[in-house]
Formats: C-alpha cells, structure tokens, sequence
C-alpha cells in the first residue's frame, strides 16, 4: 500500500482490520449494536480516504481484501439499513476510483455489479432520495468501466433501466451517469450491444442519443458518441464519416482538455475513443501499432497543433498520482508510437510554453529530470537486487534450458514467462539509471556478468514474442560489452531449442500413428541431428559434469566455514542446491525414458514375431524389421547395462544428497534468520525514505512557490523593461522641446530684465506702503487683543449673572407665595396684631415688586433699604411671635430675607466690579 504519510499506514491498515471483524459479525447477526459500530467504522475510513483521495492500495492488503469480501453479502442482504448501504457505496467508490488493481478484482473476482445492481432496485422501491441513487451509480460507472466485468442476467434489467432513464421526459440529473454506465458496457460486450439493438425501445433511444449530442454536460457528449460508433451504421457513418470527422475530432479533443467537473471518469471515456479513432486494434505481424483509416488525414485539421498541446499541458496541471494524467501520457505515447503522427505529434509537445500557474512545461514534467529521484527512491538497488535474484534462482526456465533438448518436456508456469520479461525490463531501467546512482551501476554491470542470465536470454529470442525479442536483443548488446560473455552458450541455447521444437513435434499424438512410424521418426531424427547438434548435447553433458563439481566444490566451502552466512553468494549455493536436485531428476527421467523405450522394442519384437508366425510377413520387410529386432536388441543390452550403471551412481548421489540436505537446512534456518533482520532494517529504511519523500514534497511546494514568484517577478520585469523603453522615447522628445523653450527662455529673459528694472522702483514704493500698512495693522490687533480680553470678562460675568438670576427666581417666587399665605393667615387669624405686621408685609411687597420688575438700578437701592429694615424686622418679628401661628412663618421670613440680602448684595457687587461703559453695548 502506497500511502502519503507514514502514520497514516497503520492507522488505515487497523481500521480495516475492525471494519472486517465487524462486518463479519454484522453478517452473522445484523442487529442494531453491530449496525451501529459498521457505520461508525465505516464513517471513519471514509473520513480518512476523503482527506487524501489519492492513496494507493495493493491486494496484499489482507485486511482490506477481507473488508470488500464482506460487500456483497452486506448489499444483497434485506435487512441492511439504507445509510449502511450508503456508506459501503461511498467506500467502495473511493478505493476503486484510484486504485485500478482493486477496481478489476471487485468487477471480475467479486462481481460486485450484481450486488450493487440489487441495491439500485431496492433504492428505487424504497424511494431514498435521488443522492443515494447517484451514489450506486458513480459506482457502478466505476465497475463496469474495467473490461474484465462479468455480466449476468441482471445485465439485461440494468440495460432496460439505463436506456429508459436515458430516454425520460424531463432528463433526471441522475442521467449523465447512467449514459456513462451504458456507454462502458457498450464499449467491453458485442452482446450488450446487440441487446440494446434488439429492444423495443431502440428507436426512440437512437433518436434521443443523436439530439443529447448538443447536451451541456461533456460525459454526455463523448459517451453519447461512443454509443453511435457500437450502434447502428447509419447513425455511424453520419457522425463518423469524412464530411463530419474533424468535428468529432475536435468535439473529443475539447471534452478531453476540459474534462466535467460534475462527472468522473470523462477523460478517461474520451482518451479512450480518441485511441480507438486513430490507433489500429487489428493485430498484425509488425509490432508497430498502425494508423487507422479515420485518422489518416488528423494531422491535416487546423486544431491539431493546438489539440495537442493542450492536451500536453494536462500532465502539468492535473495531479500525477491520479488515473487520468496517466490516461493522457497513454494517448501521446500511442500518438508518437505511429509513424505518421511521431513526428508532428512530439514538435507540439516541445512547443508548448510554461503554463500560467507553473514555471513549466510538459517535457520537463516527463523528462528523466524530473522523475530520476523518484524512480531512484521507489526503485532501490537493494530492490534491483532482490528481484533478479529471486528470478534468477527462482525461475524454472534456467534449469529447463540447461538440459538437453531430449529432456526439455516440461512445461514451464506462465509465470517464469513473465519473470523473464521482468529481468530484462529491469536491465533497462538498470541501463538508464547506471549513470545517476553508483549503486544502480555496480548493479547492473553485476547482473550482466551472471551466466544465469544467459539462459533467460537464449528463452527470450527462442520463444519471446516480438516486444521480447526485442528487448532481449538490445540487453544482448549490453552484454556483448564484456568479453568474457559466453555469446557461444548463448547461441547454442538459442539453436537447442529449434531442436527441442523438433523433438516435442515428433513426441506429440498426432505424429505416432503406428511403431513402424515411430520407428521411422526416430531414425529420421536420429540422422536430422548434425554434427553441430551432436556437440551441442555433448557440450550440455560435459557442463552437467563442471557444474556437479562445481556444486561438490561449494558444499565443501559450505561444510568448512568457508562461506559465512552473510556472504552475498548464499543465494548461489541456493541455487547449486536446487541444480543438484535437478540434475537427479533429470537422470531419473533418463532412466525411466530408456526404460519405456525398452518395453516398446520388446513389444514391437514381440509383433514382428507374432507377425511372422502369422505369415503376414514377407521377405524383404521381414528382413529389415530383423535388422531392425536385433538393433533394438543390442540398444536394449547397452540401456540395460546404462541403468545399472545409472542406478548405482542415482544410490550413492541420494545418500550424499540426503546428508548435504540435513547440512543445508540448518543453513537456511540461519539465513532465514538473516532474512528476518534484514527485513527490520528494510522496514526502518522505508520510514526514512518515507520521511525522506515528505521532505522532498515540502520543497517541492517551496520551489512551487518559488517558481510563481518567479514568473511574476519575470511579468513585473517586462513591464518595466516596455516603460523603460517608453519612458526613454519620452525623455528624447522632452530634450528637443527643452531646447526649443531654451532659445524662447532666453528671448523672454531679456524682455523680463527690463520689466524688473522697472518693475523694482515700484516695488520698492509698494515696500514702503506695506510697512506704513504693518504698523496699522499692529495697532488694530492690539485694540482686538483687549476688546477679546473685555468680552471674555463679560461672557464669564454673564454666566455668573445668569446662574444668580435663576436663584433670585426661584427666591421670588417662595416670597409670592409666602405673601400670599402670610395675607391670607393675618386675614384667617384675628389675634394677629396687624400694625406690628404692615412693615413686614411692605418689605416683602417692595422686594417682591422689584423682583418682577429686575431693574438694576433699583437692586442696589432696595438692598440698602433691606439692611435698613432687617433690624427692625427682627423687632417685629419677637413682638408677633406671642403669636404662635404666625411665629415660624416670620422665622422663615426673616431666613429669607437673609438670603435675599446676601443674593442682592452679591449682585450690587459683580455690577460694581464691572469697568464704566461696559455694559454701554448691551
């Protein structure tokens, strides 16, 4: 599993480990407790996929695999709840929409189409929402994407689903996916398209896919087309035929740059067609992929160039690690793979200016430059190392080609087959990378000096197809290099096995007609072998004999100590190990093919002499079929003393095999233990690699960010570059208008001189007026300067009257009413000596009119008649206060009279202070 941190890893790996446990228990017993941790769970991983959509899973993911095993019983069975189904969708979705491996293995392995299907028909019935419906879709479209989808009886209902929701009146928003789904069947069954032809609703359905060719949505666009190009002929060579193709090609062209947001997988239907319309599927001898005839004239449209280039520009700005960037350096890599197109194909490609986000262009992105580290890190020398020896001690096409042809009559696993395309695969990668790392490079040299090598090689150009052909050819020529490379084994190999082709022919049933044929066979091929044949078996037999001393050699090191457990050659005495028992196979099948043949010509005597007792026989056959008789004879004594000989030495190898075998196990139990640290410290140097890789992430982002920096420093600069230049024609122009204004400067100067002679005994007459006018201005500012100080007395003395004036107000009208009820008391109250009274009532009433009237005149008068009066005032009063009613309100009276005295006072004394003629203004 490939994922971006670290810590991630195990926290995934561990929840899909309780996922399937609870899956496993929800199956076994669906009740609501184990419903409830199912969601929850599964919430959880979808919250953690939906961070990073881009993780990679392996099908060595034991736990993941046991997970998605679970689906299809959790979507097939009823009593699942629908937001648990809900979340198995989104589940499914998000592990098969980036990881192809596990899209396949839940299509065709698992077929999860069915399931899901199901649960489509449930969604409808119960009427979930249209959300839960466009979920099962977008799954399904993902499923039945890969062509390795099973289709069942529950394909026809889907088809009769998909084309009935394709054809409804108004178009559901769920339509785009189910055209999608309808298209990726179309494109991997001829039967679905024949079932779609066949229905009922076939007419109306072609009419409603040619009008969905103007639809906004591009998936709808490009998968309507694909449906066209499987349908009906008609309908085909209108869209497709030369008139209309350049359309199409640029209507694909445009869905593939712009992609659809709404919808997934649209890049992927449309490099797909666009593939199909100009690259040939049909087989042919050269393995040169040919142009099709719909795309022979491409490069003749006007919108090629530029096609190209935009589509060129995905692998920048779409994210690496997604399918999609890998679908478009697919369709250019066929599209230069055509000889037609190489040339045109790859100029646009180099011409293609940095884009406006990033400071670079699809080349760089795809140059070696840019994907060495990557390679370096993902592709290790450690890792070089352990795939070719596992291949080269692994594989059972080394011990096949070491033997003679007689004895090559197994068949090898396909495996091997593809082993050896990985060997010399890895010998390319090895070749590249030679000069970029050390490590790789002792690698590489290392490997081609193997002779285990040879053997893969001579399989290689013996039976490979054409692309390993090739390739074996070219590692060839790497090896050709060394002198020491045994280029005559490799040619011997290469010529035993014309033989052992030869050999399996004549062995096979439908050449063995009768003995008399087989007997005629034999000899024929007996003297079809040459003399070089000849040397070639002697040749393999007198190598048999170096490698048993060889191995004999090794297990004596093996034995002595000689050969440590750490030694890098423990994989080698692996492998002598396995030769040996080879070697005794090989020899025990010997033995037991001259045994079978030895029954044969016993048989085969036995008829000749029942034949001639029978009288069947006549001279002449007869004669050479007892020449024939006594040839088998003296073979059948030379195989008989042959197997004794074989027997005993098969016995004694045994015996020493056995003891050696004891020997070796212990040795594979300690570098099994080796194995083990080793793999502690692979495991360690991941995590640093891991880290290592985040490292190189961040500064990938800086230089990101650097780079669009840098091109917005590269526009700022040329701005300032184009006002420079403007800036420069301005400064020239300016220079002859200065000189221009000089020479009328000059001209003007002297008219000016003479004006300012003039003009100065004016001014100095003006001089003297400003400072007679100075001198005025000084006065009139110091009579402002004490007129403000006047007014600013006043405005404060002002304040201060206004605040007393309120008192005297409020004073005024407690002595109204205290006249009044003093008037109306001596009036209630006959007791009341009045004389005593009347000076009292007076005083009151003469303050009290000179209140109403505030004339300022009068103020300083009455308070120099109150002083007068207080005095007798306070007679009166202790000569009225026997009275007792009277008595507190002439009290209050006098305090009153206090208080007017002290406010009149103090008024006769802000007026006193005020200067004469103050006041003159107001």
């Amino acid at each position: 599993m490939n994922v971006m941190s670290s810590s991630s890893v195990p926290n995934l790996e561990s929840l899909f480990l309780r996922a399937a446990t609870t899956a496993s228990r929800f199956v076994e017993s669906p009740n609501a407790e184990n419903t409830t941790q199912l969601n929850d769970i599964l919430g959880q991983i979808i919250r953690s996929l939906t961070i990073d959509s881009t993780v990679r899973f392996s099908l060595h993911s034991h736990n993941l695999i046991a997970l998605i095993q679970y689906a299809p019983a959790v979507l097939s069975a009823n009593s699942t709840a629908p937001t648990t189904r809900s979340k198995i969708y989104q589940l499914l979705f998000h592990l098969s929409m980036n990881n192809t491996r596990l899209r396949r293995y839940m299509s065709s392995d698992l077929e999860l189409c069915e399931p899901v299907f199901h649960s489509l028909k449930l969604s409808i019935s119960e009427q979930l929402g249209p959300q839960n419906l466009i979920d099962i879709l977008r799954l399904m479209q993902a499923l039945t994407y890969e062509k390795c989808v099973t289709l069942g009886v529950w394909a026809n209902d889907l088809i009769s689903f998909l084309m009935s929701e394709i054809c409804q009146e108004p178009e559901p928003e769920w339509m785009p996916y189910c055209i999608a789904i309808l298209c990726n069947l179309a494109s991997r069954s001829k039967s679905v398209c024949n079932r779609i032809k066949k229905s009922s609703s076939y007419k109306p359905f072609s009419r409603r896919v040619m009008k969905l060719l103007a639809h906004d949505s591009r998936i709808v666009v490009v998968s309507s087309l694909v449906l066209i190009g499987y349908l009906e002929e008609k309908i085909r060579d209108m869209v497709y035929c030369s008139k209309n193709i350049h359309e199409t090609f640029q209507c694909v062209f445009n869905v593939l740059t712009m992609g659809d947001g709404d919808c997934l997988m649209t890049r992927h239907i449309a490099s797909d067609l666009l593939r199909r319309l100009v690259v040939s599927d049909t087989p042919t001898i050269s393995s040169v992929p040919v142009i099709t005839s719909t795309g022979k004239d491409i490069m003749s449209y006007s919108f090629f160039p530029r096609c190209i280039q935009q589509t060129a520009e995905l692998l920048v700005t779409l994210d690496p690690r997604l399918e999609e960037s890998t679908k478009i350096y697919d369709l250019l890599l066929a599209f230069c793979s055509l000889p037609q197109l190489q040339s045109p194909t790859c100029s646009e490609i180099l011409k293609c200016p940095p884009t406006e986000n990033r400071l670079t262009t699809p080349i760089i992105v795809c140059c070696m430059d840019e994907l060495r580290n990557d390679v370096l890190d993902v592709m290790t020398a450690q890792l070089c190392a352990h795939i070719a020896e596992f291949q080269l001690v692994s594989n059972p096409i080394i011990l096949q080609m070491s033997r003679p042809p007689v004895q090559r009559t197994d068949h090898v696993p396909n495996w091997s087959i593809h082993g050896v395309a990985v060997i010399l695969q890895l010998l390319k990668l090895l070749a590249v990378a030679k000069d970029l790392s050390r490590s790789h490079k002792e690698r590489y040299w290392k490997l081609l000096k193997d002779e285990r090598l040879i053997p893969l090689l001579g399989y290689a150009i013996a039976y490979g197809e054409a692309q390993m052909v090739s390739s074996a050819l070219e590692i060839y020529t790497h090896c050709a290099q060394h002198h020491t490379f045994n280029s005559r084994w490799l040619g011997d190999l290469v010529a035993s096995c014309s033989i052992a082709k030869r050999l399996q022919e004549v062995a096979s049933p439908a050449n063995t007609t009768g003995s008399a044929s087989l007997t005629r066979d034999r000899r024929s091929l007996r003297d079809s072998i040459s003399p070089q044949d000849t040397d070639i078996q002697s040749m393999i037999k007198t190598e048999d004999r170096e490698t048993m001393k060889a191995i004999d050699e090794i297990l004596q090191k093996v034995r002595t100590n000689e050969i440590q457990a750490k030694d890098l050659k423990t994989s080698e005495m692996l492998l002598t190990y396995e030769r040996k028992i080879a070697l005794m196979q090989d020899r025990e099948r010997e033995l037991e093919m001259l045994v079978k043949a030895k029954d044969q010509a016993l048989q085969h005597n036995e008829r000749l002499r029942q034949q001639y007792k029978n009288g069947f026989g006549r001279t002449e056959q007869n004669e050479e079929e007892r020449t024939l008789l006594r040839k088998s004879v003296e073979e059948n004594e030379k195989l008989k003393e042959a197997n004794a000989m074989l027997r005993i030495e098969t016995d004694a190898v045994r015996r020493a095999l056995e003891e050696r075998n004891e020997a070796l196990k212990k040795e594979l139990i300690q570098i099994r233990q080796e194995c083990t640290d080793l793999n502690t410290e692979i495991v360690e140097e991941r995590e640093l690699v891991v880290a290592a890789r985040n490292l190189s992430d961040d500064l990938k982002k800086k230089l990101h960010l650097a780079s669009e920096t840098a091109l917005q420093r590269q526009s700022e600069l040329d701005e300032v570059i184009r006002d420079n230049t403007q800036l420069t024609a301005d400064i020239k122009k300016l220079k002859f208008d200065m000189a221009e204004a000089k020479k009328k400067h000059d001209e003007d100067m002297s008219k000016l001189n003479s004006d300012i002679l003039k003009q100065a005994a004016s001014l100095e007459k003006l001089n003297r007026e400003s400072r007679d006018m100075k001198e005025q201005i000084a006065q009139k500012d110091n009579e402002l300067a004490m007129v403000n100080e006047q007014l600013t007395s006043l405005k404060q003395f002002g304040v201060r009257t206004q605040a007393e004036l309120e008192k005297a107000k409020k004073v005024k009208e407690d002595i109204l009413k205290l006249v009044s009820d003093l008037n109306i008391r001596i009036k209630s109250n006959s007791s009341v000596n009045v004389s005593n009274l009347v000076p009292v009532r007076n005083v009151i009433v003469v303050i009290s009119h000179h209140f109403l009237l505030l004339d300022w005149r009068d103020i300083q008068i009455d308070a120099h008649l109150l002083h007068e009066w207080l005095p007798r005032l306070s007679t009166r009063i202790e000569s009225a206060s026997s009275v007792p009613i009277v008595s507190a309100l002439l009290r209050l009276c006098s305090v009153m009279f206090a208080m007017v005295g002290t406010l009149l006072c103090s008024i006769c004394a802000n007026i006193s202070s005020i200067p004469p003629g103050s006041l003159s203004g107001f």
